[in-house]
């Protein structure tokens, strides 16, 4: 019997209640073809129907894997979870498929979702919503317990802004994180290098660092575009270039992730690196470039993500006409002197001459958080990342 014959059967005997033939034939069809995410899907969706729990979330994770991309996949995982009692599985796996479907504006409402479908998203929605917040307001209970209440009271603040439990914002409208915002930290544009007893040894390495850069910028080997999109027509949002204009780098962390053939490239680089005060957060930070702007490049006004980290720019090859504007401050880079600044304040940066800019990026600690702090917020914004991806 041809696969299709028999998907066919399959169908026909769940249409008229014959569960276990059904299971049967999507098992035999499933194992014709084992990379096809759909059968299992389907074979998972009845062993629930079935009372077979257990195999039905084997089905619906094995799914999930082929087709990860699929969120009504993984919203039958969830609910297979939910049933076997499996609560936070069900609620991250919920979360995951809610988000997946509505960034492609479907699951908006009942006239955006299949029929057959609504009730379960409806319900999806519902669990989502309390199980997140409490699961993710969890994450401050080891760190109260081992730093105390009154030592992370700004991380519970920051934590219950980000949830939309109460609130926090900034004081200026020009401050805009886009992931989170950290209360009671000093809100200003630039901050003097001196606050940063590393920079000077950075600085009193220029020469050297900036040797590198140029050999790796002429080599062109390893520059890629600084941003990331899923459709190039999102540049248009953060890039107002001429033709040919382009803004790439040369990463040696990104998201977290270290580069190693670029510090293998850049060994002075690397060292300097290695003795800067650098923000990790696993999946998230540090962000380490070489940031290449061509002429005629501008960066158009944006806001960073999170105030718990500055900006540090060690200017390395600086044309005229090139400078940085931090909500209405303009700064016109100095090669060797450092730049800290904090960019969830809307900023734009431009290069309107002929020849190449590069600079050393990086992100550094705000000064004005506790050690404690620190260690509290990197494993929380840890537990995000990781309740995000399921």
């Amino acid at each position: 019997m041809s696969l299709a014959a028999l998907i066919e059967r399959a169908r026909s005997a769940a249409r008229s209640g014959q569960l276990a033939e059904a299971i049967t034939l999507f098992r035999e069809a499933a194992t014709l073809s084992p990379s096809d995410g759909n059968l299992q899907r389907n074979l998972g969706v009845l062993l629930l129907g079935h009372g077979a729990v257990d195999e039905a979330v084997a089905a619906l994770t094995r799914a999930t894997e082929l087709e990860p991309e699929l969120p009504a996949i993984r919203l039958q995982l969830a609910r297979a979870l939910e049933v076997r009692g499996d609560a936070e599985g069900a609620i991250r796996h919920y979360f995951r498929a809610l988000v997946k479907a509505q960034l492609r504006e479907q699951w908006l409402d009942e006239a955006s979702t299949p029929k057959a479908l609504w009730p379960l998203v409806q319900h999806a929605s519902s669990v989502a919503a309390r199980g997140r917040t409490q699961i993710l307001m969890d994450l401050l209970t080891p760190q109260q317990a081992r730093f105390g209440r009154d030592a992370l009271r700004r991380v519970a603040s920051a934590l219950q802004g980000y949830l939309g439990v109460s609130p926090a914002l900034p004081s200026s409208p020009e401050q805009r994180p886009r992931f989170l915002y950290f209360p009671g930290l000093r809100e200003q544009r630039y901050y003097p290098r001196d606050e940063f007893s590393w920079v000077q040894g950075l600085e009193a390495q220029t020469d050297a660092i900036a040797m590198e850069a140029e050999h790796q910028w002429r080599l062109g080997q390893g520059l890629q575009p600084f941003l990331e999109f899923a459709r190039p027509e999102e540049a248009s949002a953060y890039l107002g270039t001429a033709q040919g204009a382009a803004w790439n780098a040369l990463f040696f962390y990104r998201g977290g992730a270290r580069f190693k053939p670029n510090h293998d490239a850049c060994p002075i680089t690397s060292g300097a690196l290695a003795a800067a005060d650098l923000v990790h957060i696993g999946g998230h930070a540090p962000e380490v470039c070489f940031s290449v702007l061509a002429p005629g490049t501008h960066i158009l006004p944006h806001t960073g993500v999170t105030n718990i980290r500055l900006v540090v720019h060690l200017p390395l090859r600086i044309p005229e006409q090139c400078a940085l504007n931090v909500s209405g401050q303009e700064h016109v880079w100095r090669r060797g002197e450092v730049l800290v600044f904090d960019d969830t304040f809307e900023h734009e940066a431009w290069n309107r001459s002929a020849d190449t800019r590069i600079i050393l990026l990086m992100d550094t600690w705000h000064p004005d958080l506790t050690p404690e702090e620190r260690l509290s917020i990197t494993e929380i914004i840890e537990g995000i990342g990781a309740f995000h991806r399921g």
